[in-house]
């Protein structure tokens, strides 16, 4: 048996995560404490763990809503095959009592009314969905008189005629024709009178069905109709042949009404959120018709069929119900992604929710008093580190200023020294030149100038000192005065002749003479830089 299913598949619907109001919280603390979070969020590696218990959520969400997706599909699929199995039992039924009637037919040479409505007793009360049964004849046009007579002494309370209806769709006596198919038998036959002779094959719908029973020689169903009752209904027609000829002599037919073949089978068998459709498309001969629907089912037969070959179903299956040689489809579709509470996936979600919503609660309040610890940390690392500095200044300062003091007492104490021996520095130098304009041989003239000016170097070299103690003290001033450089050049010759002889060495003024040059400046100062050359 041909079966055809269409799933959609996909992962739709809204998954509810469940960690965004910690998120929100930690991201938009209140203005007092979001620096703090912002900068000094720790322990930093909770973002970690708490994104990683993210995925894990989603993970087992999705995981959980594939998993119920798929369960319920299999229980989407599986339902709407028992469906099928139950129908075609049902139609089964309905065949086989059909194919009892053929039995009788077989096994019997001739019929009576009350003999079939017995047996057409027994059969209906074994299924309900039967609402009647009856032999149908075939007749000629010509034999139509002869078949009038015999069947009539079944019937001595009713005018038996065969008839057909006309265009207002009063029933006529038949128009002889080369074919006819008469109600013969039939049962219940109270409330059916008027069904009694009426040629089935007369009217154009039945005789498509029952050209294809003939020519299939299997059940074939009608399309829908009003029965007499006024309810929907199909007529199931099995021919059957003289057993020797094979000879075509009529057909059995049932009325099957499709309230009660169907409503409880939906009924019992619908899934919430779920519509069922049984249509027949009559394989391109004529327009799909629509057999029997759910209560709920409201899609026009045009756009189901479209959404279905298109696969715009969520879930969506279609199985064959064969009716003899006629095939019936039966759609079973569901709009929903779910279409049963998926309590597992919710379970899931909330359990989700639960465990990301306490363990971002969790990071909040660690992380904030985690913030708090390492902002009192860093206040108090500053704190630290700015009174070192501050201690380091003034340990530097305290050191600037012993060092300045220390120059300074060093430098009173040169001025001091320099002073006490410049005193007597100075009367050796008056006593030399006192000495000096006595009179003296030429030598000792010579040596006493020698000392005078050795003296006065001395002098020069305590002035040095007391020049050292200036600069030191920034209050050092270079003169300008013009002196000739020939004699300050002499002058220091002089002062190292004795000392070069001493060492053996020749001390010589240039070469060529000095020319009389006139300077202005610090003589002191330079002959200070002579000195130090030569010395």
């Amino acid at each position: 048996m041909a079966r055809s299913t269409s799933v959609k598949k996909g992962l739709r619907g809204p998954l509810f995560f469940s960690f965004s109001k910690p998120i929100i919280l930690i991201t938009f603390k209140n203005a007092q404490n979001s620096r703090l979070l912002c900068s000094n969020f720790a322990p930093r590696y909770s973002w970690v763990v708490f994104f990683f218990v993210l995925v894990i959520t989603a993970s087992l969400s999705l995981g959980s809503s594939y998993s119920e997706w798929s369960k319920q599909t299999k229980d989407f699929r599986t339902n709407a095959e028992l469906l099928e199995v139950l129908l075609n039992n049902r139609i089964k039924n309905a065949v086989d009592m059909l194919h009892s009637f053929v039995g009788l037919i077989n096994g019997s040479e001739h019929i009576e009314a009350k003999e079939f409505e017995v047996f057409a007793d027994i059969v209906i009360a074994r299924e309900d969905s039967i609402v009647g049964v009856s032999l149908n004849f075939a007749v000629s046009g010509d034999d139509i008189p002869r078949f009038e007579r015999e069947t009539q002494k079944s019937y001595p309370n009713n005018v038996f005629q065969v008839k057909e209806r006309g265009i207002d769709g009063a029933l006529l006596p038949v128009s002889p024709r080369s074919q006819h198919i008469v109600v013969t038998f039939l049962s219940p036959l109270k409330g059916n009178e008027a069904a009694l002779g009426y040629d089935v094959y007369s009217q154009s719908d039945r005789r498509f069905a029952l050209d294809q029973a003939i020519s299939a020689k299997q059940v074939y169903p009608t399309a829908p109709i009003k029965m007499v009752q006024n309810s929907d209904g199909v007529l199931l027609f099995l021919p059957f042949f003289h057993n020797t000829t094979g000879a075509f002599l009529g057909v059995a037919t049932a009325a099957i009404g499709l309230e009660s073949l169907t409503d409880t089978i939906f009924q019992r068998g619908l899934l919430p959120n779920t519509d069922l459709y049984l249509v027949d498309l009559h394989e391109g001969v004529h327009e799909p018709i629509l057999i029997a629907k759910s209560e709920s089912a409201n899609l026009p037969l045009n756009e189901l069929l479209a959404r279905y070959k298109a696969d715009d179903f969520n879930h969506a299956v279609c199985l064959d119900i064969m009716v003899g040689a006629k095939k019936w489809r039966l759609f079973q579709i569901s709009e929903s992604y779910f279409f049963k509470q998926p309590w597992i996936v919710q379970f899931i979600l909330v359990c989700g929710f639960l465990v990301t919503g306490l363990f971002g609660w969790f990071l909040l309040i660690v992380g904030s008093h985690a913030a708090e610890v390492e902002s009192k940390v860093q206040l108090r690392t500053k704190d630290l580190r700015l009174a070192n500095e501050s201690l380091k200044a003034s340990e530097l300062e305290q050191s600037k200023a012993k060092e300045e003091e220390a120059n300074r007492a060093k430098s009173e104490f040169l001025a001091n020294m320099s002073h006490e021996i410049r005193t007597p520095l100075n009367g050796v130098i008056g006593c030399l030149s006192l000495l000096m304009s006595t009179k003296l041989e030429a030598e000792q003239a010579h040596l006493a100038k020698l000392s005078q000016h050795s003296a006065e170097s001395l002098l020069d070299i305590i002035n040095d000192i007391l020049d050292l103690s200036k600069i030191e003290m920034g209050n050092l001033v270079l003169e300008k005065h013009a002196f000739e450089l020939q004699d300050l050049i002499e002058e220091v010759t002089h002062l190292f002749v004795l000392k070069a002889e001493e060492k053996g060495i020749v001390l010589n003024s240039p070469a060529t003479p000095i020319p009389e040059l006139s300077l202005i400046g610090d003589r002191l100062r330079l002959k200070q830089v002579l000195v130090n050359l030569d010395g």
